[in-house]
């Protein structure tokens, strides 16, 4: 009887064996496809640029881009598929539209015609030069050398300009990765290698080379797209990048610290040569500040001695008509000096401007270690002393960058991108940005529409510098009340006022105003700050949306700042 019933059992197991065989594959398969249909697959370019992207001796990829873009995949819900190649050729991929997406690229003039770039950033590096046997401490002495450089590498390419500038001559050797850039230096088949900041540091111990103290090109790195493709991705990866930043705890800390702990940056108090290299610093942007606003004032005194010469020729010209061909000759002859004396400014802001900015972001990005404990744990007294050095960093950056924008703009090598936009959300955007420094002072900053709406044809960024530019001098300017923005449709133009009730400035004082390296004291405490350049700048914007900009103000009664641009609404 027992062995009937476990007979039975028996049967009723197997028949349950396979009832659960045909059904729970074709409930698994369901998940699968449910699953794997959720999921969307990118193919992602990748290369060896160790430590911020490389495929590691078991053949799996890693490194901070890699850290970063899997934990924004994993709640994406993104397949990653890494397509491995060259920098250049990953680079074509990209273009022809093979890849979805490219890890750690810079964007370049060239570049952003074909590819979409995102917007937050990841970090920042710059070129170095290594070397096996010679030591370089300036460009110039790279006159006559080999140079090698990966083929596609924005370092290699800025390199080349910045020495065609200074007229250095070198014979350049392209390469297929920083890998063979190192190798070729160690064989001594070139004289000199140039490889990412970074990637020098976590590599170059592999190899008998030596790095030299020169930088240049320091540049945002990040993610790309192909143009006008994957802007859902961007958009999910600039999103996910700012929280991360936001959050000390996040991967994008924890990835930083996890490849870069190794690195030398072992400093546990603030070295003295950053303190020599600020003091240097400064007195060299002083020294070029002051050298600029010479040259200009000789330039424009060359230019009124050059006029009144031709006008005193002309007069003379039609007394003695002979000597016509002598005069047009002379003429000539001053206006090319001219044009020479123009062009050394040019190139010497140019120059003097660049060499200031590679030391300024090497001091930035050491300082910025040292504030983030890399080299060990600071006292709040260093750390206060590192904030004030920082401070004073960036405020030497925005000077810098204030010249060579108006240089820029007075060459007129501004290129602006004009499209229909909405003025008053450009009004918003900056009183929306404006807001904090208004309340800071205790100001009211508020706007006044006499319009719904208004569509100008405009380039955004540079209507918003105009915009930021004025309402930034209304709070500098102002210590009770505030600043009131206000737009009004004209017949064919939209007016945009600016009006503060600040100090006010002084009659004699207002056709000085848009002059290029005129700083008027505050009224109030007699103080003045900045180059000089931002209405200079401003005015230019304005003309070339075909606008103009003017101002009317009385002392002690505030100021108000007009400029107009054509309307198509």
């Amino acid at each position: 009887m027992r062995s009937i019933t476990l007979n039975k059992m028996r049967v009723w197991v197997v028949l349950a064996g396979v009832v659960l065989g045909c059904v729970l594959p074709s409930l698994s398969g369901g998940a699968s496809r449910a699953y794997a249909e959720e999921r969307r697959t990118l193919y992602v370019g990748v290369y060896e640029n160790k430590p911020l992207v490389f495929v590691d001796a078991d053949g799996v990829v890693r490194g901070v881009f890699i850290d970063i873009l899997e934990a924004i995949a994993l709640k994406e819900k993104w397949q990653l598929k890494y397509v491995f190649g060259s920098f250049s050729e990953c680079l074509d991929r990209l273009e022809e539209g093979r890849l979805d997406l490219l890890v750690c690229i810079a964007p370049t003039y060239e570049r952003e015609s074909t590819l979409d770039f995102s917007n937050e950033s990841v970090i920042s590096n710059w070129g170095s030069i290594y070397t096996h046997s010679i030591e370089v401490s300036s460009f110039l002495d790279l006159h006559g050398k080999r140079i090698a450089g990966e083929k596609s590498d924005v370092y290699f390419s800025e390199l080349q300009l910045l020495l065609k500038s200074f007229g250095v001559e070198s014979e350049f050797v392209p390469t297929t990765s920083y890998a063979d850039v190192l190798l070729a230096v160690e064989r001594k088949e070139v004289d000199a290698g140039v490889v990412a900041r970074l990637f020098g540091h976590a590599n170059a111990r592999d190899y008998n080379v030596r790095e030299n103290p020169l930088a240049w090109s320091p540049i945002e790195l990040g993610y790309a797209v192909p143009e006008g493709k994957n802007a859902d991705i961007l958009q999910a990866i600039n999103a996910h990048l700012h929280e991360m930043k936001e959050n000390k705890n996040s991967v994008f800390y924890r990835s930083l610290q996890r490849w870069f702990e190794d690195l030398q940056f072992h400093v546990q108090v603030i070295p003295q040569w950053l303190w020599v290299a600020i003091g240097g610093l400064i007195a060299v942007l002083l020294t070029f500040i002051g050298g600029n606003i010479v040259l200009n004032y000789k330039v424009k005194q060359k230019t009124k001695d050059l006029r009144e010469e031709v006008f005193a020729r002309k007069k003379a010209e039609q007394e003695v008509i002979r000597h016509r061909d002598n005069l047009e000759e002379l003429v000539i002859e001053q206006t090319a000096e001219l044009r020479r004396a123009l062009s050394v400014k040019s190139e010497f802001t140019s120059m003097v401007s660049h060499e200031l900015r590679t030391p300024l972001t090497a001091i930035k990005g050491g300082i910025d270690t040292l504030i983030k404990g890399a080299a060990g744990t600071l006292s709040a007294e260093q750390k206060g002393m590192l904030d004030l050095i920082g401070r004073n960093v960036e405020r030497l950056h925005r000077l810098i960058n204030e010249v060579l924008d108006f240089q820029k703009h007075d060459a007129g090598k501004v290129k602006m991108n004009f499209v229909d936009t909405d003025l008053l959300a450009i009004v918003e955007e900056a009183v929306t940005t404006m807001k904090p420094a208004a309340d800071l002072k205790g100001l009211f900053l508020k706007t006044q529409y006499r319009v719904k709406k208004c569509i100008i044809e405009c380039d955004h960024d540079y209507i918003m510098q105009v915009l930021l530019n004025l309402i930034n001098n209304g709070i500098k300017f102002t210590e009770k009340g505030g600043v009131a923005i206000s737009v009004i449709n004209r017949k064919s133009y939209a007016e945009v006022c600016v009006k503060d009730t600040g100090c006010g400035i002084m009659h004699d004082d207002i056709s000085k105003l848009f002059q290029s390296f005129i700083q008027l004291p505050n009224t109030m405490n007699g103080k003045t700050s900045g180059t000089g350049l931002g209405l200079a700048i401003s005015q230019r914007i304005v003309e070339r949306h075909h606008g103009r900009i003017w101002v009317e103000s009385e002392l002690g009664k505030g100021a108000a700042f007009y400029f107009t641009l054509a309307r198509k609404i």
